[in-house]
């Protein structure tokens, strides 16, 4: 099986046991068809996890994909997620839990969302082939997708939504979590090396205006604009974390950053402030469901696994390796 990755690459994968490569067909097909992995009913042979394992190392180099560690990680990831596949629609099917192709939530609606984002049909073939995807099991991805979605909604009907009391409760406990940042209002020049800046730093010394000279030399964005920058929240660039310490109406010192060599005047500042409860009680219904979705979801993926009858054939999975080759 090839795998053409950005027209430069092929992936093959293939079986390799004591003796050496299989050469006999019958040999190979059977190894092929052999079961590698087995879940309740399902199973998966070997060409089968071979082309997922494929497709989980479509974005790697032919540099890392030769390290072990990132063959190991990508098998194991082959094997839960397939795992999860089976555990959610012998679920789903127990639990009459089905989506259809037509409608609004239906998942042929969902494949023309996601194609949209394609300018077109060619560009969106060509998107699959990258990756050695046909298009029938891209749609399978997405119809599994929808019924994930649908299983989630349907566990979550069981959920009781937060309460007032828990809003107010969870802000009481977390107060300090709910304080803006304290900001700089600032105004500064940026320039190409070294020699400028210090050469401006001196003229503004002089009682030059940063605004003019901002206009003039700066090269950063709000140059047009006289430097001005507004408010910067503490923690949003290393570059301006000295400006929370400075008195306001001073100038900083030259700060070199990826951008340039910065100069920058504190025009005013603000304390951090604790949130009211108004202002945040919709971010903290939403952290409190999430948190209580994910619980949900937990808790039933527990219990799934203890129920779930697993088979993996751990030698042929080992034995499984990768080989690039180029055009």
């Amino acid at each position: 099986m090839k795998l053409n990755r950005n027209g430069a690459l092929f992936w093959s994968l293939f079986l390799m046991i004591a003796t050496g490569l299989l050469s006999c067909t019958k040999k190979d097909k059977a190894v092929s068809d052999s079961i590698v992995l087995k879940v309740n009913n399902s199973t998966l042979s070997t060409k089968q996890f071979a082309e997922l394992l494929a497709y989980q190392l479509r974005d790697l180099s032919a540099v890392t994909v030769k390290d072990p560690n990132h063959i190991i990680t990508a098998k194991n990831k082959v094997v839960n997620d397939y795992i999860m596949q089976i555990i959610t629609r012998d679920w789903a099917k127990q639990n009459e839990v089905q989506i259809q192709k037509d409608g609004e939530d239906g998942w042929e609606n969902e494949v023309l969302k996601l194609k949209s984002n394609y300018p077109d049909e060619l560009a969106f073939r060509q998107s699959l082939n990258q990756v050695g995807l046909a298009q029938s099991e891209w749609e399978a991805r997405v119809r599994f997708s929808v019924l994930q979605k649908k299983v989630m909604s349907k566990l979550n009907e069981q959920m009781e939504k937060p309460t007032e009391k828990d809003l107010k409760d969870y802000y009481k406990n977390r107060r300090d979590e709910f304080r803006t940042p304290p900001q700089a209002k600032l105004k500064q020049i940026v320039v190409s090396t070294e020699a400028d800046a210090k050469r401006i730093l001196q003229e503004l010394r002089g009682r030059r205006s940063i605004e003019d000279l901002a206009k003039k030399f700066s090269i950063s964005p709000e140059g047009e604009l006289g430097g001005d920058l507004g408010w910067v929240e503490k923690g949003t660039a290393k570059v301006f974390d000295t400006a929370f310490t400075m008195k306001v109406g001073r100038l900083s010192h030259i700060i070199k950053s990826p951008f340039g060599y910065h100069i920058y005047k504190v025009i005013a500042r603000k304390q951090g402030q604790r949130q009211p409860f108004a202002e945040v009680k919709d971010e903290i219904y939403r952290r409190l469901l999430s948190n209580r979705e994910q619980a949900i979801h937990s808790a039933w993926l527990e219990e799934q696994i203890r129920k779930t009858r697993v088979f993996k054939n751990e030698s042929l999975i080992n034995q499984l390796i990768v080989e690039t080759r180029g055009e």
